[in-house]
Parts: structure tokens; sequence; C-alpha cells
């Protein structure tokens, strides 16, 4: 079982350059920003990321070597996935003058998001607009190979039975890596692998089943550089 929101990309769909096997790329993690226009909200917190936003987006455009894209690492967008919020992003990230990647993390939808009865995305809906508004694309988990290096995305929603409804994810991510097995790889995702002795991850990260599988899965081809 293989579904939309899963794909092989080409690079060149998304406007990212062939330049060989030397170039060089930016990550964004946990910008959470916000549409704080409206007076009336008291988004405090969401104008200092924006602020933080901006900043990093002037350092990436005044980078003596231009990046081939950027990845957005999950939390796009502070709160719960709100369309606006959204919206605001993309108003920010087109300033980057590069194609831009999406990541779903934990912020991307409502907390209380369900993918049941039968196969249910729609509480992603916000968050596949946003992705198609900036680069067109509309996937959770994809993959693609840039010079000689093989990038592999993975979401990291963290919602209640997620990973119980896409258990087919696994045989992507092991069919994949098998495919590439020849190419370095870099696989990315929100949520650290390592435990990192943060208490709260270990309230709302993933399920230990789901830490050890990814493992087995990532160390069976001896092709994952980095994670």
């Amino acid at each position: 079982l293989l579904d939309k929101e899963i794909s092989k990309i080409n690079p060149e769909d998304l406007g990212i350059e062939e330049n060989g096997d030397e170039f060089t790329f930016i990550i964004m993690a946990d910008p959470q920003g916000a549409d704080v226009s409206d007076p009336d909200d008291n988004r405090c917190r969401s104008k200092i990321h924006n602020a933080f936003i901006e900043e990093s987006i002037r350092l990436a455009k005044n980078l003596k070597q231009k990046p081939a894209f950027c990845l957005m690492l999950g939390d796009i967008v502070d709160y719960q996935g709100e369309a606006r919020d959204f919206a605001q992003m993309d108003r920010f990230f087109k300033k980057l003058n590069m194609p831009v990647l999406y990541e779903m993390g934990n912020h991307e939808s409502k907390y209380s998001t369900k993918f049941e009865p039968g196969y249910n995305l729609a509480g992603f809906n916000n968050y596949f607009a946003a992705q198609k508004a900036i680069n067109g694309m509309d996937e959770l988990l994809y993959s693609f190979n840039l010079g000689k290096w093989h990038f592999i995305v993975w979401p990291d929603p963290l919602r209640k039975e997620f990973w119980e409804n896409h258990p087919h994810y696994f045989d992507w991510l092991e069919q994949d890596l098998e495919k590439h097995k020849i190419r370095p790889s870099l696989f990315f995702q929100h949520i650290p692998m390592h435990p990192i002795a943060i208490n709260p991850l270990i309230n709302y990260t993933r399920q230990a089943a789901v830490q050890r599988l990814l493992f087995q899965i990532l160390a069976k081809h001896g092709n994952v550089k980095n994670i």
C-alpha cells in the first residue's frame, strides 16, 4: 500500500538545480511563525518568533554561496496548523528566493486530529495546502537524489493513532533505502532519534516501538550517514 502522500520527487521540478556533488543547503527547524496582524490577538511569543525568522532569512540571503534549497524541518507554524499562520510563513519564505521544502512537525495540525474511520488525512489539509503553495508538492514522506546524495524527509506529526494507521511508511522507507543503498543518504526528521534527557520528550514523542523500528531500518543497509 503506497498512497499519494508518499513519493520519490524530482528536485528539478521544484527548481533545485543539479550542480554536481558539491553544494550547500539550509535547514531551519522550529521557526514557529504566525500571523500577528490582528491587534486583538495576544500572540507575544509568535511576534518574537517572527523576528527571529526574518533575521534568519536575512542571513540566508547574504550567504556567499547560494544554497541549493532550504528545508523547513518541522514546526513551521506556531499553535495548531492554522491556515492564516501558514499563509504568513509563505510570505516569509518566499523572500528566501530559493526552493523551500517542508517537513511535518507537531505544530502543523490540531492536537485533536484523528485518522479514522478509514484512511483519513483531512486533519492535514492546511499543511498540504501550504506545501502546495510554497513548492507544488502534497507529500508527507518523500525522498530525492541530488548529486551523489540521497535525501529522505520523514514526517513527525505526533498524533494519536498516526503510526498505527501508517505502517506502510516503514515498508516504503526500507524499499527506498534498499533501492538507493549505493548512495550516502541523509535522513531528516523533526523529533530527535536519540534520548537527549529532556523529560517532555518522554511524554509526547514517538513510541519506543516506532523509534526501535526506525533504527533497525536505517541501520540495515549502512547508507544513512546522518540522522
